[in-house]
């Protein structure tokens, strides 16, 4: 720690409020005031280049632009390929692909290139959202949005997330379209004969599973967190306490979007950890 001084401000990009500091290595803790700053600091596993970073995680799953990373560029340049019915090299397995193959992994990256969006009403976990509705499942013992345990923790940000993209739909976007981006992004609808439709990703749809229903159909019940060796900060009685996995972050946090986050490899340090 003896190594971090001199702060560089830098212009945080237009699309977020604020500036990034970055410390340099050419001073000391006490020269920065490391201890009263703590709350304010920012411990990253990125080397220099940190934009390039940000930048590279920006990019959806898929994306079609041709200055794509080399990984995607691939999948792009063989799709268009096969769509132009370009010769194949006899020594590649590519002619081994049926077309019906050919078009699913077309629609497959299309699919990816769209933003995750849909949030699992049990872990929180936002997906690409999949056609034909088979992420929606019906839970029998959610009657109520509050009942998701995804909303209990995660209110803020999934009323941020659906305010954010609302905002991008402009000043004369009807409340209709409002509402369905919010059902697009969260889902807890009254399903008939009881439960709830619901978003759920591909691992809470297996745990969550509770035989058939007399329908034959699939039957779901959320998990217990018990079960799951969860806490949410639901006591036995349903009261709920705050533990600060959905808490709005501090402003230093607020100014990163989740994608900065993750390029930053973010680590939370106690304030009252040892400086060696």
């Amino acid at each position: 720690m003896s190594r971090w001084l001199h702060a560089q401000i830098i212009q945080y990009p237009e699309s977020a409020n604020g500036t990034l500091i970055i410390l340099d290595d050419c001073s000391s803790a006490e020269e920065v005031d490391l201890f009263n700053n703590m709350q304010n600091i920012v411990i990253t596993n990125t080397e220099r280049g940190v934009w390039q970073q940000i930048g590279k995680v920006n990019l959806n799953a898929h994306s079609p632009n041709p200055g794509a990373p080399e990984h995607l560029a691939m999948v792009n340049n063989l799709l268009g390929d096969n769509a132009k019915n370009k010769h194949i090299h006899d020594a590649s397995n590519l002619g081994k692909i049926s077309q019906a193959q050919w078009r699913g992994l077309r629609e497959h990256v299309l699919t990816l290139s769209h933003p995750m969006t849909r949030c699992c009403f049990q872990c929180g976990m936002l997906n690409h959202p999949v056609p034909k509705g088979l992420d929606i499942i019906i839970v029998e013992d959610i009657h109520e949005i509050k009942h998701c345990r995804a909303y209990r923790v995660f209110k803020y940000y999934i009323k941020k997330l659906v305010n954010d993209r609302c905002d991008r739909l402009g000043p004369d976007a009807t409340d209709a379209e409002r509402r369905s981006i919010s059902k697009d992004i969260f889902l807890c609808a009254p399903a008939d004969g009881g439960g709830s439709r619901v978003y759920a990703c591909t691992s809470c749809k297996r745990l969550c599973r509770d035989g058939n229903t007399a329908e034959n159909k699939p039957r779901y019940r959320q998990c217990d967190p018990a079960e799951l060796d969860l806490f949410d900060g639901v006591d036995d009685e349903d009261e709920f306490t705050s533990i600060g996995i959905g808490d709005k972050q501090p402003s230093v946090y607020a100014n990163l979007s989740c994608n900065d986050r993750m390029a930053l490899g973010v680590l939370k340090v106690s304030p009252y950890t040892t400086i060696p």
